[in-house]
């Protein structure tokens, strides 16, 4: 079995792919804050990163052409924290 393609699929497939990227997206964004919960040393410092491990996972299956959701997802983690905004992207 040959690996997926690295980018977006075609026409027909665009919807299921967007889809897909928001899911990863809010997903990493969800387990991102979850991952912030636990203790840490300062702001932006955690023991536990488990969003790393689900863009890993949706990487892996899906393909390279999913980054967007994990972009998408920790922009939107790195803009709650009080670092610059040019830090968070």
């Amino acid at each position: 079995m040959s690996p997926p393609p690295p980018g977006p699929p075609a026409r027909a497939g665009l919807p299921r792919y967007l889809l897909g990227v928001a899911g990863l997206g809010l997903g990493y964004a969800a387990a991102g804050f979850g991952g912030l919960a636990f203790p840490y040393i300062e702001e932006n410092v955690t023991l536990l990163w488990p969003p790393t491990g689900i863009a890993v996972a949706v990487l892996f299956r899906a393909g390279l052409g999913y980054w967007p959701g994990v972009f998408l997802g920790a922009l939107a983690v790195n803009l709650t924290l009080s670092s610059p905004l040019a830090a968070a992207g």
